[in-house]
Parts: structure tokens; C-alpha cells; sequence
């Protein structure tokens, strides 16, 4: 039978020892310690020194060994009630130390845990279970004295700044500053950060006149890696020429390996994602967000579309080829790229022919109808007569368009090239001699519709003063 005297002995003596690399640590932990919720504290100094001066803070502590081998296998403690866990929230929290032993009569096979159980920990664990005996999820304790140092600091500004909160602070006031501790984000490997992080919850603080509140917490799972690297020169071939191309590295903690965008093409806006599932298995995503110019649109289409037959580029010079990392493009999206160009390129044609920027208004499915009614009319144009002429109005959100059209040609009517190039007569049609000449403007006229209505018209005042004169 298991000496439970002899595993809390041999657990406290273990987390002494591996506490004792920790210089400036003083290791107040006793054995069979009869105070209520505690077991001792770490006390914090600026050297190895103890001197009062140099103290810094102190870390309450409770210590619990286990010989269950589900506690080191799961990283999970459950031997804490809840009315034990409250008791730990009115004292302002402490950390909890989970040594793990192979037996009584074996300490040599140990693993050693710890959770941050700060007050608002404590609160939001409480509040996700109903469970009499929660389930306190555990972190590897390191065996580096610098790393377990920065777990230490870490637990020690968390119990400080939030032993009188039970939530967060519910201040809206804009904050002299925001501060994330950073004690547990290894700069150099994120791989290392995540395991530091594993069922850690970090506290973020809002600084008001030097006071950090507790505003927000973030785990492992909000956390991703940025690197954005230096700018490159991307080729697509001689038709499609070369743009810049940022690289943007990012990876989260279910990613073994970093997912690579590529941001290039006109404006930036055409985006080459690189996934790597394994080790020589990658597959591409190509996605082009919606640029500012029409133009730039296109191109990046284009880019699109020749890449999915020729999935090459030069990178810096250098040809980059991801022909192995293509998955079969169906016909149907194939297509689906075709029948986007071409409809691009018809709404910039009539866009320009109109001077009006129905680009922009693709998003909007009431303009996008109207949009619609207007290509119609100007491609039925191959219907007219050799030498007939329509002028019809549309509706166009709050506005007109006004658009006169010949089988040849059509203009808007508010169109300088059309004032230019057409005259138009206007008459009884039994008396073709004494036909005058009409202002094409004046076709637009709808009901008790406004002329500055329509879409083109940006006459002058004093213009318009003149005219009526």
C-alpha cells in the first residue's frame, strides 16, 4: 500500500530540487503544512542576495503528488472541489504545483505541472462546469532555471494585478496604454511557444495612470505567427509582366508547418497561398480579392487564369515551379475565370464608352439589375436600321442614364463626343423639310425628373446661367 506521507514528502522535495537553479528564488515549501489553502510561497528577489531591499513579490503556493499515471498522461488535475478553488479566489489566487511520481517507494520517474490559478482563472473556470471537482487543465513545469523563471514572473504579475478582480474590468475609458506580458513567447520558436502556452491563459492589462486592469485573456489557439518578409519582384512572362510580391508568413497552433501568402499582381491583390500539410506535400490556393481598379482586376484574372495552365513564375530571377502542387482544376471553374474576364471586360468597355463606373457597383445587386437592363439595350443595337437612332432612359439607383444609340455607335447623352460627332434633327414626320436642329441633352427629359439626375450631366452653373439667357 502507498506511503501518503512519503509522496507528498517526495513530491515537495522534488520541486525543491528543481526550483534550484533558481538563485533568486527563496523556496519557502514545507512539508506537512497545516495552513488552509497553502503550502508556502516563492519569495522573488533581484539577486540571490534575499535581502529585503531587493524582494520583489511572492508567490503563494499549493502543492499536490500524485501517483496516478492519468494525471501525467492527460495533463489534468481533479482533486480540487469547488468550494476549495473559492477559497484559493478570496486568499487572491495561487500556484498550483502538480508533481507527478512513478510510486512512494520510486521518485526517480517524476514530471512536474503547474497551473496559474489567479482569481479571474478561477471565476472562469467555476463558471464553464457545474462539476463538484472541476477539471484544472495542467502545463509541463520547465526544467530550464531561465524558462522557469519566466513562468514564475509571469504567475507573480498575474496574482498581483488581478487579486481583487473576479472579472474583467468593465471600463470603456480609453487606457494610457495595453500591455501583454510576453514571459512565455519564445521569439526565436514558435513551436516552443506553444508548448509554454499549452492550458496557459494569458492576461491581457490596460495601463490607467500606472494601474494595470485586467481587460481581456487569450490562450494557444489566438495566437499565430507573423513574419513578413522582404519585398520581391514576381515575373508572370512577357504578356503579363512583373510585380512586386510581399511574403507574408504565418502560422497557427495546428499548423506543422508555416502557410506562405504571396501577395502580388496589380495592386497587391491577386494572393498565392502556399500550404504545407507534410514535408514535400504543399498545394496552392490562388484567390483574387477585388481590386480598386477595373483594370487591375483584369489583369489579375488573367494572371489567374494563365497560371492554372502554366503554374510557373520567377521569383528575384529565379523559376519557381509548382506544377506537382496543382490539384485538377475542373472545366466548370476553368470557365467560371473565362466568363468573369469576359464580363469584366464588357463593363469596362461600356463603363468607359459611358464614362459611367459600374465597377464599383458590383456589389450592389439592385445596381447590378439596372446595370444589366443597360448592356442589354446597348447590345441590341445590331437590330437598327442603317441610319436609326433610339435614345432611352434608365434608372440607375437614385440616378439616370440616358443613352442614345445608332447600329454603329452609342453615347451617353450627356457626352461630350456625341455633342461632337451627332446631329440630331428633330420634326413633324410629314414635314422631313422643315426639321430643326434638337439639343441632344434635352432627350433625356423624364416627367419632372431633374436633368442633373443623369449620370454624365456636370454643366457649370454660370454654363446653365448662359444658356437661359
Amino acid at each position: 500500500m502507498e506511503n501518503t506521507k512519503s509522496i507528498e514528502e517526495n513530491g515537495i522535495a522534488i520541486l525543491k530540487l528543481k526550483l534550484s537553479g533558481c538563485a533568486s528564488v527563496d523556496k519557502n515549501i514545507y512539508e506537512n503544512d497545516k495552513t488552509p489553502f497553502t503550502d508556502g510561497s516563492l519569495l522573488l528577489y533581484s539577486d540571490d542576495h534575499y535581502a529585503k531591499s531587493h524582494f520583489e513579490q511572492e508567490i503563494r503556493c499549493q502543492v499536490k503528488t500524485t501517483i496516478d499515471s492519468k494525471v501525467k498522461n492527460n495533463k489534468e488535475y481533479r482533486k480540487l472541489d469547488r468550494s476549495t478553488l473559492k477559497g484559493y479566489q478570496r486568499i487572491g489566487g495561487q500556484l498550483l504545483f502538480v508533481v507527478w511520481i512513478k510510486s512512494s517507494t520510486n521518485a526517480y520517474e517524476n514530471q512536474i505541472f503547474y497551473q496559474n490559478l489567479n482569481s479571474i482563472y478561477i471565476s472562469r473556470l467555476l463558471s464553464s462546469t457545474n462539476n463538484k471537482y472541476p477539471v484544472i487543465p495542467l502545463t509541463e513545469f520547465p526544467q530550464n532555471p531561465d524558462q522557469q523563471m519566466k513562468v514564475l514572473k509571469q504567475v507573480a504579475l498575474d496574482l498581483n494585478n488581478t487579486k481583487t478582480y473576479r472579472s474583467l474590468s468593465k471600463r470603456t475609458d480609453k487606457p494610457d496604454r495595453i500591455v501583454i506580458p510576453t514571459y512565455l513567447l519564445d521569439p526565436e520558436s514558435f513551436t516552443k511557444t506553444m508548448k509554454n502556452l499549452e492550458n496557459q491563459t494569458l492576461t491581457t492589462y490596460a495601463i490607467y495612470d500606472d494601474h494595470p486592469e485586467p481587460i481581456g485573456v487569450f490562450t494557444s489557439e489566438n495566437v499565430q505567427k507573423l513574419e513578413i518578409g522582404q519585398e520581391k519582384i514576381i515575373n508572370f512572362g512577357a504578356e503579363l509582366g512583373s510585380f512586386s510580391a510581399k511574403m507574408l508568413t504565418k502560422q497557427s497552433k495546428e499548423d506543422d508547418f508555416p502557410i506562405i501568402n504571396i501577395l502580388t499582381g496589380a495592386e497587391g491583390h491577386l494572393i498565392i497561398t502556399v500550404m504545407t500539410k507534410k514535408e514535400h506535400e504543399q498545394r496552392l490556393i490562388l484567390k483574387a480579392e477585388k481590386a480598386n481598379k477595373i483594370d487591375s482586376q483584369l489583369i489579375n484574372l488573367r494572371i489567374m487564369r494563365q497560371f492554372i495552365n502554366k503554374p510557373t513564375f520567377k521569383l528575384d530571377g529565379n523559376k519557381m515551379d509548382f506544377t506537382k502542387y496543382m490539384q485538377d482544376i475542373s472545366k466548370s471553374k476553368k470557365e467560371e475565370i473565362d466568363s468573369w474576364i469576359e464580363s469584366l471586360q464588357i463593363i469596362n468597355k461600356v463603363g468607359r464608352k459611358l464614362g459611367i463606373d459600374f465597377y464599383s457597383d458590383l456589389g450592389n445587386s439592385q445596381l447590378v439589375d439596372q446595370m444589366n437592363q443597360i448592356f442589354d439595350f446597348v447590345n441590341s443595337r445590331k437590330e437598327l436600321d442603317k441610319n436609326q437612332l433610339i435614345v432611352k432612359t434608365f434608372e440607375y439607383g437614385q440616378n439616370y442614364v440616358g443613352i442614345a444609340e445608332t447600329r454603329d455607335n452609342y453615347w451617353n447623352l450627356f457626352s461630350k463626343n456625341m455633342e461632337k460627332n451627332t446631329i440630331i434633327y428633330g420634326g413633324y414626320e410629314n414635314d422631313i423639310k422643315h426639321m430643326v436642329k434638337a439639343n441632344p441633352y434635352l432627350l433625356a427629359m423624364r416627367g419632372n425628373c431633374s436633368i442633373n439626375k443623369y449620370l454624365g450631366y456636370n454643366f457649370s452653373v454660370d454654363y446653365r446661367m448662359k444658356l437661359a439667357i
